[in-house]
């Protein structure tokens, strides 16, 4: 997939900005909703050299609860330094959800960990749960047992011998408490165990319907240096259509990365489904933009 024509520049606010400026980035925009479009559409079981889907395909996502002064949206949280992972969704046509984590309605978009312009930095996967994992409340990086509450059944998948949907869903539907009681698809492996690892997550997921339609999936990605803002791989700041109060929040991020990365990203809206036969929608609009 080729990459949109990069928007890197020196200026430090986009108060400054040229209309020569502003009629690139408007194109730059356009460019990355229509890539962001097709890597939702591409329902790939593996990449081409062998990676597992995520790596080439679909939304990696990390909703937020808003812009805030006192920290940058990009960077980990406490928590996630803790733990040593931060947690995404991630969306495609085959595994898509209506919502966003905890009702959030803005956030930010990574390119695909094998698939954005070499001078940003690579990021790695540690677990997958093909529904919100609680993964808060687990040891090992996020990915481990929900102690207090599932402390020998809630760990990696194949800790349980668990190789196949049937017995993924056998283990999943055990106990009425699922989000804690799930175990996690663990992709910190070779490349090869993690292609087959991930390809069993998607098609556990798509077992479970509207189930995971009414849910989230979630990543653990392993955390990465704090200040490196103009060589992370953020493609773009989202807000979710027709709840407006994302907007605002969106435009903030992208204004603030500016100043950081003095790098242009762009707002995307998305459009989310409202039933499992829609798809999601990606829409470039200037006037979404903060300059």
């Amino acid at each position: 997939m080729a990459h949109a024509e990069e928007a890197t520049v020196t200026m430090p606010t986009f108060g400054s900005l040229t209309l020569d400026q502003v009629s690139r980035f408007n194109r730059y925009g356009r460019n990355i909703a229509l890539m962001m479009r097709a890597q939702y559409r591409t329902t790939t079981t593996a990449c081409a050299d062998g990676q597992p889907a995520y790596a080439c395909s679909g939304i990696m996502l990390r909703a937020l609860n808003g812009f805030s002064t006192s920290w940058h949206a990009w960077e980990p949280s406490p928590l996630a330094d803790r733990d040593g992972t931060m947690s995404f969704s991630w969306l495609r046509r085959d595994t898509k959800f209506k919502g966003f984590a905890f009702g959030h309605e803005s956030g930010y978009v990574l390119f695909p960990a094998r698939n954005h312009p070499s001078y940003l930095i690579d990021y790695t996967a540690h677990c997958y749960f093909p529904t919100d994992g609680a993964t808060y409340e687990r040891d090992d990086h996020g990915c481990g047992a929900t102690t207090l509450l599932f402390p020998n059944d809630s760990r990696g998948c194949e800790q349980y011998g668990i190789t196949t949907v049937d017995a993924w869903r056998q283990h999943y539907f055990a106990v009425e408490d699922r989000q804690h009681h799930q175990c996690a698809f663990m992709l910190n492996g070779d490349r090869d165990t993690a292609r087959r690892t991930f390809q069993l997550a998607l098609q556990a997921g798509a077992s479970l319907g509207d189930i995971a339609f009414n849910d989230v999936t979630e990543f653990k990605l392993d955390v990465w240096p704090h200040g490196t803002s103009a060589r992370l791989p953020v493609e773009a700041f989202f807000y979710q259509g027709g709840k407006e109060g994302g907007l605002e929040h969106a435009r903030n991020y992208q204004r603030d990365f500016y100043e950081q990365a003095h790098r242009f990203v762009p707002v995307i809206r998305l459009d989310m489904p409202t039933s499992a036969t829609d798809d999601v929608g990606f829409a470039y609009r200037a006037e979404d933009q903060g300059f």
